[in-house]
């Protein structure tokens, strides 16, 4: 199967075929092996995600550099971007994507690092989590001060987007949710030690 550009996209039989990237040997950008380990990564995080029940494709398998996924639309082509819906319940719609990325932090024990209305897409009446090669692991390991503030960026970003319906949330109040519902048993004063941080030093 020849992929013509990076971030190329198949679909078969209402299933999804994407390859990371491609290499370039004129620039050397990305060997294959970094290639390979991408698409380890973001198969890994998928079927962690899912297995924990968040709504996101379901992967299938993959090889080398590509992954296979359930496509979530109708079988000839993707579901529409969250940017592209209309939403006639946004309260309800902003409550499932904030359920779906609790999950994927608190059982997952993911940080999406990218979350935003153009990789949520809308379909049957509810969002799907997508696109998460870029997503960061949360162990005992994890610089928690980078932890949280992807989370309130992916989670600020999401917000702002539901501002158009006249949808506001505390985000102070819902990065505490997230961050009270998993931390690693090492850094459990983590969360001592940044409330006597300014807010800029998070």
């Amino acid at each position: 199967m020849k992929v013509a550009e990076p971030f190329k996209q198949r679909l078969i039989q209402g299933h999804l075929l994407t390859k990371s990237s491609i290499p370039c040997k004129k620039k050397g950008f990305f060997a294959q092996g970094q290639m390979e380990a991408l698409a380890a990564k973001e198969y890994d995080v998928l079927l962690a995600c899912f297995k924990a029940g968040v709504h996101c494709p379901t992967p299938i398998g993959r090889v080398g550099n590509y992954i296979t996924m359930r496509l979530i639309g109708d079988g000839h082509e993707a579901a529409p971007q969250l940017r592209d819906a209309e939403l006639e319940n946004p309260d309800v719609v902003l409550d499932q994507i904030l359920d779906d990325y609790l999950v994927m932090y608190r059982d997952a024990h993911y940080v999406h690092g990218d979350l935003s209305r153009y990789n949520i897409l809308w379909w049957k009446e509810r969002p799907w989590i997508i696109d998460v090669p870029q997503a960061c692991k949360v162990t005992k390991w994890s610089d928690m001060r980078r932890v949280s503030s992807l989370i309130r960026r992916d989670i600020k970003n999401v917000l702002s987007y539901f501002e158009r319906y006249d949808v506001h949330r505390n985000i102070d109040q819902i990065v505490e949710v997230f961050l009270s519902s998993y931390m690693p048993d090492n850094q459990k004063n983590f969360r001592e030690r940044v409330s006597v941080l300014p807010r800029s030093e998070w």
